[in-house]
């Protein structure tokens, strides 16, 4: 949560406003997906919960979320309000994972398939798979890759991941944007799951630019940590300049 509260300064210093903290640090829990989950409970519904009350207001959110399971709160809260949206996963990792299929049992792998409720992690859901566009996933399992087939997945890989491709994917559809630090290249930003190869700064921006020509529901970034040997200020005001075509849209 530190590595999250540190870029959520910094945005709310660029957009000159002020952010809503949820939850409060603890010691990581060392225990399987279901006691993680069932000890996170309470602050994800409080985290559902500021989110309705943001949409409900009229606002369009900008969530900095510790880790990509945050978003099993965050994904039903947007499906509810914007049935018919796009959602793009920016992520190297898919997250396609399911109780059953997955070989780690990390639970920030399962988050699209909870919103697809194929299994119900007590959050919600309201997506279907088709409305996703996993844009990168280079670091997919076989369960993940048969799902994909499955349920008609968009995948725009690593090869095919251009502005053009991407624009083209979203349509005339209204776009939610997840983003996982770990899709950039490793080194450029503090994050733990890195995976070789990846796009760069200037790279993100452009697909940024892209998406921010599309109608903007919101916008959640995950996974930037705090790291005791990063220049984290420097990150975080990296980071910022290349989402800028997206929240500046979001709040123009």
């Amino acid at each position: 949560m530190a590595g999250a509260q540190r870029l959520a300064q910094t945005l709310a210093g660029r957009l000159d406003t002020t952010f809503t903290k949820v939850g409060t640090p603890r010691t990581p829990l060392d225990a399987d997906w279901q006691a993680q989950l069932a000890s996170a409970l309470p602050e994800l519904r409080q985290l559902a919960e500021t989110l309705t009350l943001r949409l409900v207001e009229g606002h369009k959110p900008l969530a900095v979320l510790p880790r990509c399971a945050a978003a099993l709160a965050t994904l039903p809260v947007i499906a509810r309000h914007h049935p018919d949206a796009c959602l793009i996963w920016l992520d190297a990792h898919g997250d396609l994972n399911t109780p059953a299929s997955s070989v780690s049992g990390y639970l920030g792998g399962m988050v699209l398939t909870a919103a697809a409720e194929l299994w119900d992690s007590g959050l919600g859901s309201g997506w279907r798979l088709d409305q996703v566009v996993l844009a990168d996933g280079r670091e997919l399992d076989q369960a993940e890759l048969a799902l994909i087939t499955q349920y008609d997945i968009r995948h725009l890989t690593s090869e095919s991941l251009t502005p053009e491709a991407l624009s083209q994917a979203i349509g005339n559809r209204p776009v939610y944007l997840h983003l996982d630090c770990d899709l950039l290249a490793p080194g450029l930003m503090p994050t733990e799951y890195s995976v070789a190869g990846g796009p760069d700064l200037a790279q993100l921006y452009a697909l940024c630019s892209a998406i921010g020509h599309h109608e903007l529901i919101g916008l959640e970034v995950a996974e930037f940590e705090e790291q005791p040997d990063f220049a984290m200020a420097e990150a975080a005001e990296a980071l910022c300049d290349a989402l800028a075509p997206v929240y500046e849209r979001l709040y123009r």
